[in-house]
């Protein structure tokens, strides 16, 4: 989180800077003045530490093949709800400070911060259910045959893979023109 940490106290920076500078017009002091008071508010931070925890840490993994992204996305939905019930690490670290990285913390209405939380919560998982919805088909079931972490160890049968390989050839064969 330092690198949007730096980012956050640049633009505070700027933006004082901006405040001092005679030749600024006034509508944008105003607006500065106003997204300093913003950025630097530490419900803000709060909020931030928690996006922290859920999106950034639960969401921006580098996954490369569509079996992965379903149990990858099926881990990021279960730590998401255990958020909505505890606080993540960053999120606590910040709830237990009086200031972080130089911003005043003013003590935080619980019931009001548990009440965003959830409902941000529920909002983010309805949303990736709601976009990944289809992750169970029998297509993109069958795709896990190009991740060789889902191959098995030995398959003494000889049939691993024949059974979702014409999955995948009877459902793109008219896409490719092949009778």
């Amino acid at each position: 989180m330092s690198a949007s940490t730096d980012l956050y106290m640049t633009l505070i920076m700027m933006s004082l800077c901006s405040q001092e500078d005679t030749n600024v017009n006034a509508d944008h002091k105003v607006k500065c003045k106003g997204f300093r008071k913003i950025a630097s508010d530490g419900d803000i931070l709060k909020f931030r530490c928690f996006f922290y925890d859920t999106i950034y840490q639960s969401l921006q993994k580098s996954v490369a093949t569509l079996p992965k992204i379903e149990n990858f996305m099926s881990s990021a939905l279960v730590v998401m709800e255990k958020y909505k019930s505890r606080s993540g690490p960053k999120l606590t670290s910040v709830l237990k400070a009086d200031t972080y990285e130089g911003i005043l913390l003013t003590p935080t209405n619980a019931d009001k911060l548990n009440q965003a939380r959830n409902k941000l919560v529920d909002s983010l998982c309805h949303c990736i259910t709601a976009r990944f919805c289809d992750m169970s088909s029998d297509v993109l079931r069958a795709m896990r045959l190009i991740d060789f972490q889902y191959w098995p160890e030995a398959d003494a049968s000889g049939d691993f893979g024949d059974e979702e390989l014409d999955c995948l050839v009877n459902h793109f064969r008219p896409p490719l023109g092949i009778t």
